[in-house]
């Protein structure tokens, strides 16, 4: 038998999932989280943590409000966390460079510029040697380069500790180790789920399974491309620090943290659900960094790990509702600004919820808008 039925029944626990749990709690819904396997463990955990300046208000594009209004949401969410739990999402608005090494790096970089310019956010051309003033580590042969003072970092455990705190003292329910096989219906109303020993009612059921929903939307016979995208990230400690902006070339980054250590990522690997490290793909993030600033020769290689992003055909997510049913949601497809775009995304789908005005228009992202094939870059040159 169902157990009591929730308002509203969060399928995955990463860091999509805790935020629409946490913005339900907040607008006094009853709320239950389930897990595949543990709170938060999947790409959530993984990523990096970039938080690109944006602008929700001058945005042109929807995508680029989308990310906007996310950005501009941190700061406060970051403090109502900390005033919540007491933990520190480890928040930190470090600015950013942006370095391009070939023509095509910097038509990508003045194409930016062009975005920065027409919705107001700051930034500033740098010649290599003012660059490498800035970062004094930096000696690769990059060609152009951008400052952007409003980039910004979140350590993702931390944030995934934070939220799980704060929906905890909101009576959300996490029940983990509970893989959804099918879903319960009433007609067209999807009713809630069942998984292996359990079955679980709810008023709406949202799905933010990342690389896994589209799995789960099948039993409906509804086709949600999104699929599993690995990216393999390097974790160095630096003894003293040396680096202290984000450092941003194309998909790949260096993300420094306050206490030395200095993420180096990515890759963009087509591999399934396989989330293993591979000699390649880390011996390649290694090269790179030590051609960009050779100064990290030295330090020590703390950790390598791999996670797996949600990619969709057009590199944006699916929010909305699930075309020919009632009571169901999906929010899914980040693919590589999931923390990015977790606040507002969590907002958005609680506005839906609740019949609220939403603070993002949503009609882009549609789970039936027609699609192209997976694309080899992401509309933001700083969607990481």
């Amino acid at each position: 038998m169902p157990e009591k039925a929730s308002d509203v029944l969060v399928v995955g626990g990463g860091v999509i999932g805790l935020s629409v749990a946490y913005y339900c709690a907040h607008a006094g819904l009853s709320v239950t989280v389930l897990e595949r396997g543990e709170i938060g463990q999947e790409s959530s955990w993984a990523g990096a943590g970039i938080i690109p300046a944006g602008r929700g208000d001058t945005a042109r594009s929807a995508y680029a409000k989308l990310l906007g209004t996310s950005s501009q949401m941190f700061p406060q969410l970051s403090a109502e966390l900390l005033d919540e739990t007491g933990i520190d999402n480890g928040y930190l608005r470090c600015g950013g460079l942006e370095l391009g090494f070939d023509q095509a790096d910097a038509h990508a970089l003045r194409s930016a510029a062009g975005h920065y310019i027409k919705e107001g956010i700051a930034w500033e051309p740098m010649t290599l040697q003012q660059a490498r003033e800035l970062e004094p580590a930096l000696s690769g042969p990059f060609q152009l380069a951008y400052h952007i003072p409003g980039m910004a970092q979140v350590r993702n455990p931390w944030q995934l500790k934070a939220l799980t705190a704060a929906c905890a003292k909101r009576n959300v329910r996490m029940v983990t180790g509970a893989q959804v096989r099918e879903f319960t219906q009433d007609g067209d109303r999807i009713t809630g789920v069942r998984s292996a020993d359990q079955s679980f009612a709810a008023g709406v059921i949202v799905l933010t399974a990342g690389a896994w929903s589209g799995e789960i939307l099948q039993s409906l016979g509804v086709l949600l491309p999104v699929k599993p995208i690995r990216g393999q990230i390097a974790l160095l400690n630096c003894d003293p620090p040396l680096l202290h902006r984000v450092i941003m070339m194309g998909k790949e980054y260096f993300v420094p943290r306050a206490d030395g250590r200095v993420l180096i990522g990515s890759t963009e690997e087509d591999v399934g659900f396989d989330k293993r490290t591979t000699l390649a793909g880390i011996r390649g993030l290694l090269d790179m960094a030590i051609s960009t600033a050779p100064a990290l020769a030295t330090a020590q290689l703390e950790r390598t790990w791999a996670g797996l992003r949600p990619g969709s055909p057009d590199s944006k997510p699916f929010i909305g509702p699930v075309p020919g049913y009632r009571g169901i949601l999906v929010a899914a497809g980040h693919y590589r600004a999931g923390l990015q775009l977790s606040p507002v995304t969590g907002l958005i789908v609680t506005q839906v919820i609740t019949d609220r005005p939403l603070c993002v228009p949503i009609e882009a992202f549609r789970v039936d808008r027609p699609t192209a094939v997976l694309a080899d870059k992401i509309e933001s040159p700083l969607a990481h």
